[in-house]
């Protein structure tokens, strides 16, 4: 950190977590958000980091990239976070990656797959504060090509959500299907919130 931290040097340690509690994704924040818990109080238990407890400052991005933008920036504005851990979906993540990006707030996504969110050929820059510990989605859509064409499968439909997730991996699953002399032979769009198609 720099010499103008935000977070003081003495006292707990501040680590904002940004996730989706209620809305679409709620079922995958809550989880992830225990885990957090759990790893902080064991932490805590061993001594802090460097001495100091950890305490986390929570945020609900209620599933929407706006209320991500609106939770990340008031844990580093208000909250004078440095450090965001969050969020598990790509869309989310990707709305706010400019932010930290600018305002120079270690971002990191523990879930987010989408390829937009991988090194300098993506929306982060060479002076990069985003990381993540996910396969991206042109891995797992590489690998699920490839188990579908063993199959001997060679004409594929797909029924593809609107999200950056679901969007992502179809265009990666797609991308290697096709080299393997595969067929998309239809592609549906849906919205989250679609009952018939």
């Amino acid at each position: 950190p720099s010499s103008s931290t935000k977070n003081a040097t003495t006292g707990p340690l501040k680590i904002g977590v940004m996730l989706a509690l209620t809305g679409d994704s709620a079922n995958y924040g809550k989880r992830s958000l225990n885990g957090a818990i759990w790893a902080t109080e064991k932490l805590n238990q061993r001594g802090g980091i460097q001495g100091r407890k950890v305490e986390l400052v929570v945020e609900d991005d209620r599933s929407s990239p706006k209320d991500a933008v609106s939770a990340f920036n008031k844990l580093t504005t208000i909250d004078g976070i440095e450090v965001v851990v969050g969020d598990i979906i790509s869309g989310t993540t990707m709305a706010v990656v400019p932010l930290a990006q600018s305002k120079h707030i270690l971002l990191f996504a523990p879930g987010a797959s989408n390829p937009n969110l991988r090194g300098t050929t993506s929306i982060a820059s060479s002076d990069n504060y985003v990381f993540r510990n996910w396969t991206s989605d042109d891995f797992d859509g590489k690998a699920m090509a490839g188990y579908i064409l063993k199959k001997g499968v060679k004409d594929l439909g797909q029924i593809v959500q609107k999200t950056d997730y679901t969007i992502g991996l179809a265009s990666a699953l797609t991308t290697d299907f096709q080299k393997g002399s595969g067929k998309i032979t239809v592609r549906q769009h849906i919205e989250t919130s679609d009952k018939d198609i």
